[in-house]
């Protein structure tokens, strides 16, 4: 996927989709997606081939928050929120389709007015949305699901401004209740850390987290019981210059 336009005077706002098939195509498809005063921020999943894209419309009254997908054939958009704000410049919109996609699918946001972080969550055709937790300015989150098919959001606390404290934190969900902790809040010389962070879980379904040390730049690495870690240990440690997964183990 690529958010494409041919010139800023040819673009009209529309939410564009780029593919490559190697074995049919000899150049890039482009395809309009859906009809949009500017769209902004955005979030794609496949399922079976088929993209799944939730995606911001910062150009109308409102600033609306939508849901595209392709069901093989033609392109359906649903609107997830009707009156939302969106801000920051990082990972504004975390979408997952789940374990076992069927007409599902949860989209993760800041709202930046109030700093709420809201969870979206479609079942059939329909959208509803829960108010998790105050990020305090911070706008960056990455979603999950974890082993018993249960969404789960690393994010960041904090804004970013100069001279503001962010600290890493993570949301679990247990399939009725949300439990906020936070898992790294940048050790005795108070570093930035939690900025861009991307959640993914190993095969003992244990969370990793990947964000930005904002204070030395360097990326830092944050697990529970993690494989990758000092054999399993709860951490945080500093990747420089670059972090190598053992994928034969």
């Amino acid at each position: 996927y690529t958010f494409y336009c041919e010139g800023a005077s040819n673009w009209d706002g529309d939410l564009m989709y780029a593919s490559f098939d190697e074995a049919e195509d000899t150049e890039w498809q482009y395809t309009s997606v859906s009809e949009t005063n500017g769209t902004g921020f955005n979030a794609i999943e496949l399922e079976n081939g088929n993209p799944h894209i939730a995606h911001y419309d910062f150009g109308s009254e409102n600033k609306l928050l939508y849901y595209s997908y392709l069901d093989g054939i033609q392109w359906t958009t649903e609107t997830i929120d009707n009156d939302v704000d969106l801000w920051g410049g990082g990972s504004i919109l975390s979408l997952e389709l789940g374990p076992n996609w069927q007409n599902s699918a949860t989209v993760v946001y800041v709202e930046n007015t109030t700093s709420e972080l809201k969870v979206a969550t479609r079942t059939g055709g329909s959208w509803s949305i829960s108010v998790i937790a105050d990020t305090n300015g911070g706008a960056d989150n990455s979603l999950a699901f974890d082993g018993e098919g249960n969404p789960n959001i690393a994010y960041t606390q904090g804004g970013s401004s100069a001279g503001a404290l962010n600290t890493l934190k993570f949301a679990q969900y247990d399939g009725q209740n949300w439990t906020i902790i936070t898992i790294d809040n940048g050790g005795m010389n108070e570093h930035r850390v939690g900025i861009n962070p991307s959640l993914i879980y190993d095969q003992n379904g244990e969370p990793i987290v990947a964000h930005l040390d904002f204070t030395s730049h360097n990326l830092r690495i944050t697990c529970n019981g993690c494989s990758i870690l000092n054999g399993g240990s709860s951490n945080s440690e500093e990747i420089t210059p670059y972090l190598n997964f053992d994928t034969t183990s």
